[in-house]
């Protein structure tokens, strides 16, 4: 039987590698032989088969949790120091693991490690990932500005690179944003002078190249600027880029 990939989940702008080899270019494996499109099946560190449904199968550390009370859940798989997840195969059907209804659907989110790696997955066998199931690397929101403090740059996916500061001059004397990080960050936003009116933070830019390799991160957005020193008037953050 060929080796299929249903569907790649959406979210963030996602660079997600999964080594899959060569599809259908070769004959089928025999009953009696191995799968290994990775090269991987004899991994040490592999975590066996994944099944979405099944908790038994899920990595140490992994967490299943409703979103929002309906049928919307979320599985959450802690990244290890390699940024590596090497499985025998990999089936994530939907499941309505909690029993609500409406919005029917299962993300399957990567966190960070303490390295921020991009993530990269493995599989010997089998990819199947059913519809209303998406794989998600995305970036964190920023936080507002409010009367006590500047927002704050979200942080970056897995691989992603953190917003930029919001200013507010009431505090940090500063009326210009923080750029956001990373190699397409986005420009801050400025402050008015006598020749230039205020700005806004910008959205950060797509930086890649077509082979994938090696992952990159999406890169922040630029923090927002303070157009005077009163009580208050404090900008919000970037957004952190999304992950790889």
């Amino acid at each position: 039987m060929p080796y299929l990939i249903h569907a790649l989940g959406r979210g963030w702008p996602l660079a997600l590698l999964v080594v899959l080899g060569c599809l259908a270019l070769g004959a089928d494996v025999g009953e009696g032989q191995q799968r290994d499109i990775c090269g991987c099946a004899n991994d040490p560190n592999s975590l066996g088969d994944f099944d979405a449904i099944n908790q038994a199968t899920y990595p140490p550390g992994t967490t299943r949790t409703a979103v929002n009370g309906g049928g919307h859940n979320r599985i959450t798989l802690p990244l290890p120091a390699s940024g590596v997840l090497s499985f025998k195969s990999f089936a994530a059907p939907y499941g309505n693991f909690f029993g609500g209804c409406c919005d029917n659907r299962t993300d399957i989110v990567f966190a960070r490690n303490a390295a921020n790696n991009p993530v990269t997955i493995l599989v010997a066998g089998d990819v199947q990932i059913g519809p209303s199931v998406f794989l998600m690397v995305n970036g964190d929101d920023a936080t507002s500005g409010s009367s006590g403090i500047n927002g704050l740059g979200g942080l970056g996916g897995p691989g992603g690179f953190r917003g930029g500061d919001g200013a507010y001059q009431f505090t940090n004397l500063a009326a210009d944003g923080g750029a956001g990080f990373g190699p397409g960050g986005g420009a801050p936003g400025t402050g008015s002078t006598a020749t230039a009116p205020q700005t806004q933070g910008q959205n950060a830019t797509f930086v890649g190249i077509p082979e994938l390799l090696p992952l990159v991160g999406g890169s922040g957005g630029g923090g927002g600027a303070s157009s005077t020193n009163s009580v208050g008037c404090s900008a919000g953050g970037g957004g952190g880029g999304g992950g790889a």
